[in-house]
């Protein structure tokens, strides 16, 4: 899997900035590997693991990654060992023992349901001499769950759908799925007491708060149940479906004190900023000036596609020489079109827009699972020649349309790898030399 990351980047590397940016960005995917995360951070804190009823589980689009090091760190045969990884995924390079199960992503369905259920039924007769490693990462949500009896899994994808339709937040969709989910909001605990657990994190979230990774499957909410009943009379006034469910709904969210979560470790052991450290350092190292941002990118891919090009003529404007900028986050896109693209081809498109022709630039938006929206793209890259190749029509017409994967595949700018086996949001990186005129004089000084 990572020797085929970004599997164009002969093709895409037409220039040296973009080379050195594709370059940096699979580095990073190799240095960054779960399978490498995982297995350093076990070796370093589970010695006795061992020597106990050791089970490890996993779930979401870094799951098959994380297993491997899991399994390389303990030395053995787990008692158990169990994954649900995305449909489509290839099938990850796992010994026999380990259960593969597929799931549906990022709308539940009945194939994410019976996955669960199985993994669950490997985790009885579990005791104080046991150890249970919970492998999480993004996808989670929808992969690993099991309603509560009275709500199918229709309902479930429907309320979801329904609450993020009217204007829920991560936070609000997330405390509708603890009173729908048997194994959310920290319930999962429940399954595992009295083991010593220990969750090992990728983070996908910007500010990398655990309770919202996955939905916080062994996070004790901090929600107040005055909360959770407002939270439930406002999206039930739109959802029909939720408000057919009220007396379904399990309202039981554990409290931290509870003792399921007395020997429960959560570890956030990848985030994003460190993939922006990651791919800043590799640039860094020809002796480039680079910039990072380090508070997530997040907001409309129009607003961020804005601020981006205001920021690198900012910063050039200040100390007039060529850099890189480099961030992390996620955009959101309104999706109003039937063509194929996702928030990170559409961002590197409307970015290239917004420069001028005379402007001398790259920018990629990739996302590091490797699937950006549904196209077949992480991302896109686009720069100065593109920006002057393409027509404005052309551009108007895939942003209408939603079809911007199709607009850089045709011009040599969708950035191709498959599923990378990572997932920890997006990467963008910006190279900016100002006018074209001025970064020539520069390249001769």
């Amino acid at each position: 899997m990572n020797d085929a990351m970004i599997r164009n980047i002969q093709s895409l590397g037409t220039t040296e900035e973009r080379m050195k940016i594709l370059s940096a960005v699979k580095e990073t995917l190799h240095s960054l590997d779960p399978y490498g995360v995982v297995s350093r951070y076990l070796s370093f804190s589970s010695d006795d693991e061992a020597q106990k009823d050791v089970r490890i589980i996993g779930f979401g689009k870094a799951s098959a990654r994380m297993m491997a090091g899991a399994l390389d760190a303990l030395g053995k045969k787990p008692s158990y060992a169990g994954i649900i990884i995305p449909k489509g995924m290839e099938q990850p390079d796992l010994p026999g023992f380990v259960d593969i199960y597929r799931g549906s992503h990022p709308i539940l369905d009945s194939s994410s349901v019976e996955s669960t259920k199985k993994i669950l039924s490997n985790l009885d007769g579990l005791s104080d001499f046991s150890s249970v490693i919970v492998l999480i990462s993004g996808g989670g949500s929808a992969l690993f769950e099991l309603p509560v009896d009275g709500i199918s899994v229709q309902d479930f994808a429907a309320v979801s759908r329904c609450v993020m339709n009217s204007g829920g937040d991560i936070h609000e969709l997330n405390e509708i799925r603890y009173m729908m989910s048997r194994v959310k909001g920290g319930k999962l605990a429940r399954f595992l007491y009295p083991a010593g657990v220990t969750a090992l994190i990728i983070s996908d979230v910007p500010g990398d708060d655990a309770s919202v990774i996955a939905s916080g499957p062994l996070v004790p909410p901090t929600v107040t149940e005055e909360k959770l009943r407002q939270n439930l009379e406002k999206f039930s006034r739109d959802c029909s479906d939720l408000a057919k469910l009220s007396d379904k709904l399990d309202g039981s969210i554990p409290d931290s004190s509870d003792r399921i979560f007395r020997r429960v470790q959560n570890r956030i052991i990848l985030k994003n900023t460190d993939f922006v450290n990651s791919v800043a350092n590799v640039l860094r190292e020809d002796g480039s000036t680079v910039k990072e941002l380090m508070i997530p990118v997040t907001g409309d891919v129009g607003e961020v596609s804005k601020f981006f090009v205001d920021t690198a003529r900012s910063i050039f404007k200040d100390i007039q020489k060529p850099f890189f900028l480099v961030a992390g986050g996620e955009t959101t896109v309104t999706v109003h079109g039937k063509g194929i693209g996702g928030r990170n081809c559409e961002l590197s498109v409307m970015v290239s827009s917004q420069f001028s022709s005379d402007e001398e630039f790259a920018f990629a938006s990739l996302g590091t699972d490797g699937i950006d929206g549904v196209s077949p793209a992480m991302g896109g890259i686009t720069d100065t020649a593109f920006r002057n190749e393409v027509s404005d029509g052309e551009v108007q017409a895939s942003l209408d349309n939603n079809d911007t994967f199709t607009l850089l595949d045709r011009h040599g700018s969708a950035v191709i790898s498959g599923f990378t086996g990572n997932n920890v949001s997006d990467i963008f990186v910006c190279y900016y030399a100002g006018k074209t005129a001025v970064a020539k004089t520069s390249s001769l000084s």
